[in-house]
């Protein structure tokens, strides 16, 4: 059975479709038609709208090794098809999706358990994704290496 956002009468899936969409009208305009600027602003939505079905996901996965796997599965999939025919590191926005995941689980397991193990894996996680995110592009000089969306990117799930 499908919840619906509350407000707008939209279903998961139908917030989907519509998040699909706007990032289609946004790569076609960068792609395409980059002298229509209003296709890139409608493009700008999707963001937020994945984001929050991630969080969704998360809240809601009955598997969560399962949730984070898959999203990273595809996310690395996506990365070597990118590598091998564009040349480029810069990390799609599935592997900030990925980090998203596992920051969110770490927070949940921390806030769950109260352990001090729980609390240094949450340390770890999240110096890992600022590493990730904000020192690792400076010292990979000479390479596009960058995170989609960067750390604000990663956070916007988790808020």
């Amino acid at each position: 059975m499908q919840t619906q956002v509350k407000g707008l009468g939209l279903t998961g899936n139908q917030l989907k479709i519509l998040a699909l969409i706007f990032m289609t009208a946004d790569h076609i305009g960068y792609m395409l038609l980059p002298q229509l600027i209003f296709l890139r602003c409608i493009g700008r939505l999707a963001m937020p709208i994945f984001a929050w079905m991630i969080a969704e996901g998360c809240r809601y996965t009955k598997n969560r090794a399962r949730y984070f796997g898959l999203i990273f599965a595809v996310g690395s999939l996506c990365q070597i098809v990118y590598l091998v025919f564009m040349q480029s590191l810069y990390m799609c926005v599935l592997i900030t999706f990925s980090m998203s995941v596992l920051l969110i689980f770490a927070m949940d397991n921390a806030i769950r358990k109260k352990s001090v193990l729980s609390i240094l894996l949450l340390c770890a996680v999240l110096s890992g994704v600022c590493y990730a995110c904000l020192f690792l592009p400076g010292r990979l000089p000479g390479t596009d290496f960058y995170i989609d969306y960067g750390i604000f990117g990663v956070l916007l799930p988790v808020g």
